[in-house]
């Protein structure tokens, strides 16, 4: 593959990082053109929530994303009607959680993570218009 090929995590359009993807991917087991392919089919989810999960979540807007702090049982119900595999759900959850907290370190903000929470993060131009 040539340097100027998208990898199929940028083909994928998600508003997770290439390099966050890669980090997740490198000991969960998965590849990393499965974990795009999840990440695609959540993110597709997750935009039509994006008005319930900011009535009901902290957050913060960098870059062009909204990332939003849950509880492990707000990622569950995103994810449990869908029949996934285990691990690639696993991987996604990591990395939308890596993805969060950076963008939640990068915001000028009093949005915190504890250890317990998981992050969503959700493309502003995008959920806005699913809003």
């Amino acid at each position: 593959m040539s340097d100027d090929t998208p990898s199929a995590l940028e083909r994928a359009d998600v508003p997770v990082d290439a390099a966050v993807a890669e980090r997740v991917v490198e000991d969960a087991g998965v590849s990393i053109d499965d974990l795009a392919d999840v990440l695609t089919v959540l993110d597709a989810e997750l935009r039509g929530l994006h008005s319930e999960f900011e009535r009901e979540h902290d957050y913060v807007t960098v870059e062009g994303r909204r990332a939003y702090v849950v509880d492990r049982e707000a990622w569950e119900a995103v994810v449990e009607g869908f029949d996934l595999d285990s691990a690639l759900v696993d991987t996604a959850r990591r990395a939308h959680t890596e993805q969060a907290r950076l963008l939640v370190d990068a915001a000028v903000s009093d949005v915190r993570f504890d250890d317990s929470d998981v992050g969503i993060v959700v493309g502003v131009e995008t959920a806005e218009e699913m809003s």
